[in-house]
């Protein structure tokens, strides 16, 4: 959100501090079920509460991720990276600079649904080796379009993607959908769009050629 973004110094939380709940389990679980020791995660807007710490605090295996976030952040964070020595987190403000093919999971942690070219980015991934697609409370729709919604209060634009279609894609590009967790959106109204019009999901998707 724009309060995170304009903070002047941003710092990780501390291990001891995190709860593994809500959608931090759902990265930490299926990394534990991988039989790999080294897992690179790619993710989406992880702010000073990238997934890679809750990962760290219930495995051992080894764990590098970059995550993509706002020019303005990665410059406030990187005095904390620095200062600390963190040798496997790395913030990028462009993922044109980012080697798709080195990650095995790629982590969108409600994140997804305000990227402005989020088709592009996705086509990024199906292009590489990425194995695993997350893609975590996130808001979509039951008819067959995508749409766009404005938040009230923080005036962000909010894409509700077509379930479907959405599903269709992954599908086309070889992958399927290996976990689905649909949510109750009661305390999520909309003034002009009725809630059984959407739904907020937790979704993984493994790429199935490889």
């Amino acid at each position: 959100g724009k309060e995170l973004q304009a903070k002047e110094k941003p710092i990780l939380r501390k291990l001891s501090d995190l709860n593994l709940n809500y959608r931090f389990v759902i990265a930490p679980i299926l990394v534990g079920t991988l039989d790999r020791d080294n897992i690179n995660i790619l993710e989406v807007g992880g702010g000073e509460n990238p997934i890679i710490n809750y990962i760290k605090k219930s495995s051992d295996k080894k764990i590098y991720s970059q995550v993509i976030e706002t020019k303005n952040f990665c410059k406030n964070i990187s005095p904390f990276i620095n200062k600390n020595r963190i040798s496997d987190l790395e913030y990028l403000d462009d993922y044109k600079k980012v080697d798709f093919d080195k990650f095995d999971i790629v982590y969108f942690g409600s994140s997804i649904q305000y990227m402005s070219d989020s088709d592009f980015f996705l086509e990024k991934i199906f292009s590489s080796k990425i194995k695993f697609i997350l893609i975590l409370d996130t808001f979509f729709n039951l008819g067959d379009k995508d749409f766009y919604v404005l938040h009230k209060k923080n005036k962000h634009i909010n894409k509700f993607f077509s379930y479907e279609n959405f599903h269709q894609k992954l599908i086309k590009k070889n992958y399927k959908c290996i976990y689905e967790n649909k949510k109750n959106v009661l305390d999520y109204k909309h003034d002009s769009i009725d809630i059984s019009e959407y739904t907020i999901c937790d979704l993984i998707f493994k790429r199935i050629n490889s």
